[in-house]
């Protein structure tokens, strides 16, 4: 890493260029790996938040983390530089923060992150057959009975909806989301009660440890969507008009800071013939990502999601210290493809 006359490029460039050009390492583990190229160029690292710049260059939501905070660390090492030791070790532990949080990301396979259905914006209850149809039955098949999530009928097929869910950790990458529709099938037609297009949001409640929603019994609906703070949102996705696994993929992965997703259905196709309002029905939703707890938690600081994130040393998804990691290991681009294949294959077998 040095020109041909022997010299080091971050003594003989500006400091912004020969942060450009470290930046464009393929990984955390890579910055990690030129700290030990010398003690000029880990202060360089460190000093200089580069770790914490990939990782905002890639997941702009982290953003709102004001401060980092490690637990379990047993020791700090203070080194003085232009600015104090102190100083210098808090720049120390973010780097070590940011450091494992890009590593973290890459480590292990994809899941349904959704453990919780909060509510949703309108439930209609059938008084017949005894059909289920609230929001909590679109995290499980139906078994033995038809279940799924409907909403009350409406006159305007413009109408929407929305699903609010609780994901399995506050901080959650979130890859993409999964509905499949309803399907009646009757005498002369099979029906399908789907939104004409569908919008994600994924950010947090602002109302910390309390439920979320206020209900409004009269009309079984929920009021009070000003209860979250949206740190991201989708663009809209057409829908299918179809019996099966619909699948959106984000345009790229997503870090979803304080755990809640809200699925928008955005107009409405089909109507009951029973009382010839439009419907919108779903029968199973899922967020395919990956959760980052144990590993990492958040605090929400106020409204605006201002956070601290947290890290918990030897926690247990830290597989590895990226400090250690291999110079054959391939690119994060490499890595996000193989990921994506591995877990097309393993969805494309679950169907068979």
């Amino acid at each position: 890493m040095s020109e041909g006359g022997g010299g080091d490029f971050l003594e003989r460039l500006a400091p912004d260029l020969s942060a450009g050009i470290l930046l464009r390492l393929e990984d955390t583990a890579a910055l990690v790996r030129a700290t030990s190229v010398s003690r000029s160029w880990r202060r360089f690292v460190i000093a200089n938040g580069l770790c914490k710049k990939f990782c905002s260059r890639i997941f702009p939501e982290i953003s709102c983390f004001a401060r980092v905070i490690e637990v379990g660390r047993l020791s700090s090492s203070l080194e003085v530089v232009s600015g104090g030791s102190m100083e210098f070790s808090r720049l120390e532990s973010e780097h070590t923060v940011y450091a494992q949080l890009g590593h973290c990301i890459l480590q292990g396979f994809l899941t349904d992150c959704i453990v919780e259905a909060i509510a949703a914006s309108s439930t209609h209850n059938h008084s017949v057959q005894l059909i289920m149809t609230a929001i909590e039955n679109t995290l499980h098949p139906s078994i033995g009975q038809i279940s799924y999530w409907s909403s009350m009928g409406k006159s305007d097929p413009d109408a929407p909806e929305t699903l609010t869910y609780r994901l399995s950790s506050k901080l959650c990458v979130v890859y993409e989301i999964s509905l499949q529709p309803l399907q009646v099938r009757t005498d002369s037609d099979d029906l399908i009660y789907m939104s004409k297009t569908v919008r994600f949001k994924l950010g947090h409640s602002w109302c910390l440890g309390e439920r979320s929603m206020v209900y409004d019994n009269a009309s079984n609906e929920t009021l009070g969507d000003g209860n979250y703070m949206w740190t991201y949102v989708s663009p809209e996705f057409s829908m299918v008009q179809g019996d099966r696994w619909q699948t959106f993929k984000l345009p790229q992965p997503v870090i979803c800071v304080g755990g809640i997703l809200q699925i928008e259905l955005l107009g409405r196709v089909q109507k009951s013939y029973m009382d010839n309002l439009y419907y919108v029905c779903v029968s199973h939703v899922k967020a395919i990502g990956k959760p980052l707890s144990p590993a990492f938690d958040v605090e929400i600081l106020d409204r605006m999601g201002n956070s601290i994130l947290m890290y918990f040393h030897g926690a247990e998804s830290v597989l590895e210290d990226a400090s250690v990691a291999g110079s054959s290991r391939p690119s994060f681009s490499l890595r996000y493809r193989r990921l994506r294949r591995e877990n097309t294959r393993r969805r494309k077998s679950r169907k068979l």
